[in-house]
């Protein structure tokens, strides 16, 4: 997979910055955890200080939009993000969850 980072804009009021991108792949589309790792690599930032809000696929093509946003620390990411998004881009409290409704 390679990415390609279209614009990047530093939001100070919310203590991130919000990148939109370009995925380019072969294949299935790739995981938000797949994503995650790449935008880390390219912005030298930790994988859990990122969010990506949403993975949009180009009609016949092998190409994604990502939407994604960087915060500073995670006390901000845990403030602003809500928990729905924070356990989408989580894969082990995916993984919890799942065994709790297994459970039951």
């Amino acid at each position: 997979m390679q990415l390609e980072i279209k614009t990047q804009e530093k939001k100070p009021l919310l203590m991130r910055e919000e990148i939109n991108a370009t995925a380019t792949f072969k294949g299935a589309t790739p995981s938000r955890a797949e994503i995650k790792k790449e935008i880390a690599s390219k912005i030298k930032k930790e994988e859990n200080l990122i969010i990506v809000k949403s993975i949009k696929k180009v009609y016949g093509q092998q190409q994604s939009e990502v939407e994604a946003h960087i915060y500073n620390n995670e006390k901000d990411l845990k403030e602003i993000e809500d928990e729905v998004t924070l356990k989408r881009n989580n894969p082990k409290a995916k993984e919890e969850s799942k065994k709790k409704e297994e459970s039951k």
